[in-house]
């Protein structure tokens, strides 16, 4: 955590686990409370690639749109990977 704030990142975290849906009220919450413009998620395990979230959330800058959602079961094209088939395995 120290990193991310080091960066810049407000950390919202729990004590203890309190699962997904809790963390994600929390985060919200605490978006609203911070009146943020855009609010970005990254999990943890090293799925999503940082470097691409000034391309996620440029449609909402730009006006263009009001959610964008990042898939890993998606190429650069949009199309769906094999992936999607090894994830129902």
């Amino acid at each position: 955590m120290r990193n991310c704030r080091a960066f810049g990142a407000i950390v919202v975290r729990h004590e203890r686990n309190v699962g997904y849906g809790a963390a994600m009220q929390s985060l919200i919450r605490r978006a609203r409370e911070l009146k943020a413009d855009v609010l970005v998620t990254l999990d943890g395990d090293g799925q999503h690639d940082p470097a691409r979230i000034s391309r996620l959330v440029k449609p909402i800058e730009d006006g263009i749109a009001q959610v964008v959602l990042g898939s890993r079961f998606m190429d650069r094209n949009g199309t769906q990977t094999c992936q999607l088939t090894g994830n129902s395995v």
